[in-house]
Protein backbone atom coordinates (compact mmCIF):
# COMPACT_ATOMS: atom_id res chain seq x y z
CA UNK A 1 0.00 0.00 0.00
CA UNK A 2 1.43 3.37 -1.04
CA UNK A 3 1.67 6.06 1.58
CA UNK A 4 -0.87 8.82 1.13
CA UNK A 5 0.63 12.22 0.48
CA UNK A 6 -0.46 15.18 2.51
CA UNK A 7 -1.72 18.23 0.67
CA UNK A 8 1.60 20.00 1.19
CA UNK A 9 3.55 17.06 -0.22
CA UNK A 10 1.25 16.77 -3.22
CA UNK A 11 2.77 19.83 -4.87
CA UNK A 12 -0.40 21.93 -4.77
CA UNK A 13 0.25 25.63 -4.31
CA UNK A 14 -0.93 27.00 -0.98
CA UNK A 15 -2.57 30.41 -0.56
CA UNK A 16 -3.24 32.02 2.80
CA UNK A 17 -6.09 34.52 2.51
CA UNK A 18 -6.42 37.13 5.24
CA UNK A 19 -9.16 39.67 4.55
CA UNK A 20 -9.15 43.09 6.17
CA UNK A 21 -11.65 42.59 9.03
CA UNK A 22 -14.19 45.18 7.94
CA UNK A 23 -17.56 45.14 6.24
CA UNK A 24 -17.26 44.55 2.51
CA UNK A 25 -13.88 42.81 2.56
CA UNK A 26 -14.57 39.26 3.75
CA UNK A 27 -17.01 38.06 1.07
CA UNK A 28 -14.89 39.24 -1.90
CA UNK A 29 -11.81 37.58 -0.37
CA UNK A 30 -13.84 34.41 0.17
CA UNK A 31 -14.88 34.46 -3.50
CA UNK A 32 -11.24 34.88 -4.56
CA UNK A 33 -10.23 32.01 -2.26
CA UNK A 34 -12.91 29.77 -3.79
CA UNK A 35 -11.68 30.62 -7.31
CA UNK A 36 -8.11 29.77 -6.34
CA UNK A 37 -9.31 26.53 -4.75
CA UNK A 38 -11.16 25.65 -7.94
CA UNK A 39 -7.88 26.20 -9.83
CA UNK A 40 -6.07 23.67 -7.63
CA UNK A 41 -4.79 25.72 -4.70
CA UNK A 42 -4.83 24.54 -1.12
CA UNK A 43 -6.47 27.43 0.80
CA UNK A 44 -6.15 28.59 4.38
CA UNK A 45 -8.69 31.35 5.06
CA UNK A 46 -7.81 33.32 8.19
CA UNK A 47 -10.49 35.37 9.89
CA UNK A 48 -10.88 37.15 13.22
CA UNK A 49 -12.80 35.16 15.84
CA UNK A 50 -15.73 37.58 15.72
CA UNK A 51 -16.02 37.49 11.92
CA UNK A 52 -15.53 33.72 11.83
CA UNK A 53 -18.51 33.29 14.17
CA UNK A 54 -20.55 35.70 12.03
CA UNK A 55 -19.66 33.70 8.92
CA UNK A 56 -20.73 30.44 10.57
CA UNK A 57 -23.95 32.02 11.79
CA UNK A 58 -24.88 33.43 8.37
CA UNK A 59 -24.02 30.34 6.32
CA UNK A 60 -24.80 27.58 8.81
CA UNK A 61 -22.53 25.59 11.12
CA UNK A 62 -21.51 23.04 8.46
CA UNK A 63 -21.15 25.46 5.55
CA UNK A 64 -17.37 25.55 5.88
CA UNK A 65 -16.87 21.78 5.96
CA UNK A 66 -17.73 20.92 2.37
CA UNK A 67 -14.45 21.57 0.53
CA UNK A 68 -11.39 19.39 1.09
CA UNK A 69 -8.21 21.44 0.83
CA UNK A 70 -10.00 24.57 2.03
CA UNK A 71 -9.36 25.27 5.70
CA UNK A 72 -10.65 28.04 7.93
CA UNK A 73 -8.65 29.37 10.84
CA UNK A 74 -9.49 32.12 13.28
CA UNK A 75 -7.18 34.43 15.18
CA UNK A 76 -7.92 36.53 18.28
CA UNK A 77 -9.24 39.95 17.43
CA UNK A 78 -8.97 41.61 20.81
CA UNK A 79 -12.71 42.17 21.15
CA UNK A 80 -14.23 41.52 24.57
CA UNK A 81 -16.39 38.44 24.96
CA UNK A 82 -19.41 40.71 25.52
CA UNK A 83 -19.34 41.56 21.80
CA UNK A 84 -20.01 37.91 20.97
CA UNK A 85 -23.32 38.14 22.86
CA UNK A 86 -24.56 40.30 19.97
CA UNK A 87 -24.31 37.25 17.73
CA UNK A 88 -26.52 35.10 19.91
CA UNK A 89 -25.90 31.39 20.53
CA UNK A 90 -23.59 29.59 18.12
Amino acid sequence: MAAMKTEVESGKPHAVCIPYPAQGHINPMLKLAKLLHYRGFHITFVNSEFNHKRLLRSRGPNALDSMPGFHFESIPDGLPVSNYVLLGPT
